[in-house]
């Protein structure tokens, strides 16, 4: 069996930020998202954004929590996406093998309270810091790269 991933999003801006989330879950074999915040309202909205395209990516369970951490399957390696001093740059990051990724919002880092709960950091090295779409992308298509040379 594969290993597992996750994938968390600590108060996305926009439902925007949501839907590309979710894209890049599929695209890499994420089974499951978890959003946390109020910031927009999904059932308020009449649809969402590219509602016919994200059809296409049901295989990826969405689910809004406040409690992220809760839900996580015992074993799985939270993994904190966020430039900080203790932080391993990507390249030289190994990743674990049932992770689940932590990510901030597009305006802002990733809070001192999520960071409790993760036990290795990484970060993207980069001229200028990525939307959270392109932070996202980055990571796992490099675990996927990974996994597949370590294979």
């Amino acid at each position: 069996m594969d290993p597992s991933s996750f994938c968390i999003l600590e108060r996305p801006k926009y439902p925007q930020n949501l839907a590309s989330a979710i894209r890049a879950c599929a695209c890499f074999g994420v089974q499951a998202l978890i959003w946390t915040g109020d910031r927009f309202n999904l059932e308020s909205m009449e649809r969402t954004p590219r509602e016919t395209r994200m059809k296409a990516y049901a295989s990826v369970r969405v689910i809004r929590s406040e409690r992220p951490f809760d839900l996580l399957p015992s074993g799985i390696v939270p993994v904190c996406v966020e430039l900080l001093p203790c932080s391993t740059p990507l390249p030289a990051f190994e990743h674990p093998r049932d992770a689940a990724y932590i990510f901030g919002p597009e305006d802002g880092d990733v809070s001192q309270v999520f960071r409790r709960f993760c036990h290795q950091f990484v970060h993207i090295p980069s001229q200028h810091c990525l939307n959270l779409a392109a932070a996202m992308n980055v990571i796992l298509y490099d675990q996927m790269c990974k996994r597949t040379i370590g294979a």
